[in-house]
């Protein structure tokens, strides 16, 4: 029977394994222990201090309030430029989606409310209350941000379960053999199709039989051999089977696999279909649910030669047009895909994990054996107009933030309000191609290109880009008008 863990106090991790459970640990961390050495002549390591050691590498609340002013403006520009390039694609005039989140208010809102949040011994945040969100994955980076925090919890969750329970988990990695020729979407239709028709083949409901649950996470990166799309698979087996017969049943889908890719028109060779241990497993899991690897996206880098969606989006806000391109048909076949997900059954245990790790910590603080977690304060700061805002409010929305989040509550009050009445735009704090125009004009809509105006199909829209160059004709000639004067009395 697997170790009972109850006991423990709330925020402890077992990152080892229970003494019933034999093979690989899940996400095993190492520690140095100090032993002297019992070699004659060599001198055993000081041991360090401990305060320091623990107190190692942990940001002070000025270093946190930093980095979250470096986070929230790089997500705002990938955002900026994510929209820029769905303008720029746009057949209509009406590209939606990121375009609008967190620029346009929501439906009957009239004001944008400016709320600052505060909990002790940390930096304060801030939010701004009343605007759309658009909730797309992959396309929108702050939304998908979002996304990775819920799901950094779930597995976080599914490895606390495993752990308590001594689960089996085995990593599959699915792909197949590409090159520079072949569109992302064509690939992508074929490798998500052999996906699927993988589920309804006979080895993998024979294996189903045995799993627990699985979970399947989507992962894509472009090089110099084109797009690279592929899966990875974690079954989650019963404690009752070791290691190797896990691996073993696991190594059973693989003609199903090369057979489906066949079917798709595709090919692969060994590397297609890799299997690795509960080691891999639980690393690859910990390396999703590390908050060091949500804060900046959801953003997984790719390997060397290799650039994952977000740093193609990156690259692009830095001027590589290309790369712009090939985020904008990554994001338009893949759209609606979930970057991961929990069979039903897996997904209940995570839940029922969750509410479990949720009454063992309020057992400990009602027990007084660790401090409750702190209730964060929210304020109002400020309540924008949707004329204010639209005009010149939304174009100051990282300021109004950062101003939002200041040392004190006075101090913040008198930033935003500095804020929102300054010559400044966002877009002198990033780089002006990415955030929009300081004063666009009045009937341009924002981040619209001045070309895409004449192509809409509205009716409204061309009579407004019609109208344009009518209405600065008549500007120039009421303004040479009021130049002229009339002649003195002779």
């Amino acid at each position: 029977m697997p170790l009972d863990n109850t006991h423990l106090p709330a925020g402890h991790v077992d990152y080892g394994r229970s003494e019933a459970a034999g093979g690989a640990r899940l996400g095993t961390k190492r520690e140095f222990v100090d032993i002297p050495s019992p070699v004659k002549g060599r001198k055993a390591p000081e041991r360090k201090n401990q305060k320091n050691s623990q107190n190692k590498g942990k940001l002070s609340p000025e270093q946190q309030a930093e980095r979250h002013k470096l986070e929230l403006r790089a997500r705002h520009a990938d955002q900026r430029e994510a929209s820029r390039i769905m303008w720029a694609h746009s057949t209509d005039g009406r590209p939606g989606g990121v375009t609008f989140c967190r620029w346009t208010l929501q439906y009957q809102v009239e004001e944008v409310e400016v709320i600052r949040e505060t909990v002790p011994d940390a930096p304060a945040r801030s939010f701004l209350k009343g605007l759309s969100k658009c909730g797309l994955g992959w396309v929108c980076p702050i939304c998908t941000a979002a996304k990775a925090e819920k799901a950094r919890e779930q597995l976080n969750a599914l490895l606390s379960r495993g752990r308590r329970e001594g689960w089996r988990m085995v990593m599959v990695t699915l792909t197949v053999r590409h090159d520079a020729g072949m569109p992302f979407a064509w690939l992508w239709e074929r490798i998500s199709a052999a996906s699927d028709e993988l589920r309804r083949s006979h080895a993998w409901k024979k294996l189903n039989k045995l799993l627990i649950g699985s979970a399947k996470a989507v992962e894509a990166t472009h090089g110099v051999n084109g797009w690279h799309p592929h899966y990875h698979v974690i079954l989650v087996f019963p404690p009752e089977l070791t290691e190797e017969d896990a691996l073993a049943q696991a190594e059973t889908l693989r003609g199903a696999w090369m057979d489906q890719l066949g079917a798709q028109g595709l090919t692969g060779n060994e590397r297609a279909f890799h299997v690795q241990g509960a080691a891999a497993a639980g690393n690859y899991l910990t390396k999703w649910g590390a908050a060091e690897e949500i804060s900046l996206g959801h953003a997984k880098a790719g390997r060397p030669g290799q650039r994952s969606p977000w740093q193609l989006l990156r690259a692009s806000r830095e001027g590589d047009h290309e790369a712009g391109e090939l985020w904008h048909e990554f994001v338009t076949a893949i759209k609606g895909t979930h970057q991961i997900r929990l069979t039903p059954g897996l997904r209940a245990l995570v839940k029922e994990e969750l509410g479990f790790l949720a009454d063992r910590k309020q057992a400990a603080i009602d027990a007084g054996d660790c401090p409750p977690e702190p209730v964060p304060h929210q304020v109002s700061l400020a309540r924008i107009g949707s004329g204010e805002w639209e005009k010149t409010g939304r174009h100051r929305r990282v300021m109004i933030r950062e101003a939002a989040a200041a040392r004190t509550r006075r101090e913040a009050e008198k930033a935003v309000w500095e804020a929102r009445h300054s010559a400044e735009t966002d877009s002198d704090l990033l780089n002006p191609q990415v955030i929009e125009d300081d004063e666009p004009g009045p009937a341009r809509p924002d981040d619209e290109p001045e070309a895409l105006l004449a192509d809409y199909k509205s009716k409204k829209r061309r009579e407004e880009a019609a109208a344009r160059p009518k209405l600065a004709l008549l500007d120039q000639y009421l303004t040479d008008l009021a130049g002229i004067r009339a002649p003195p009395p002779g």
